[in-house]
């Protein structure tokens, strides 16, 4: 019988954000903005990379369209940038990034909502790891925060609801 999957190709399709996404073996792979020559020469880039390949299930894309091949941030894989010479962002300076960014995001009628809040609240107990290096917090450090927050009585939802923000 044959693999479906092979027999048509998947769908350009315009993704939520805006851009254009196509899925093949069962992953999103971004391709710029929706309706652009660009995100087109992407797209037929990628099929063609993904007919010569063979079987869908263990297909790999080209490094450029694999999300695992680039890191984020203002460095690239292969920079010749020393990596002892990057600057090293803390938990704490990513903290208080992410606070910014939610006082001017979540406001309603121009004023802060209860979510500015509650993101202080939580992030407040970042305070005494807060100058680990933001690469290096995992979840042993998560783990710490929790107990501090169980330590501190908070109730089982509240906790949850810190932890995910």
């Amino acid at each position: 019988m044959a693999d479906r999957r092979k027999a048509k190709p998947p769908k350009y399709r315009k993704h939520a954000s805006g851009q254009a996404a196509v899925r093949i073996a069962y992953k999103d792979y971004y391709l710029g903005r929706y309706g652009t020559a660009e995100s087109h020469d992407r797209y037929h880039a990628l099929l063609a990379a993904w007919a010569k390949d063979g079987s869908p299930s263990t297909w790999r894309p080209p490094a450029e369209f694999d999300p695992r091949a680039r890191r984020y941030g203002e460095f690239e894989r292969g920079d010749s940038t020393d990596a002892s010479s990057r600057p090293t962002l803390t938990a704490g300076a990513l903290a208080d990034k992410y606070l910014e960014h939610a006082k001017s995001y979540y406001r309603k009628n121009g004023k802060p909502t209860s979510e500015v809040h509650s993101t202080e609240c939580a992030l407040a107990f970042l305070i005494p790891i807060g100058e680990v290096p933001a690469g290096d917090f995992g979840p042993r450090a998560l783990k710490r925060i929790r107990d501090a927050m169980v330590a501190a009585e908070l109730a089982r939802p509240t906790i949850n609801q810190y932890v995910a923000r």
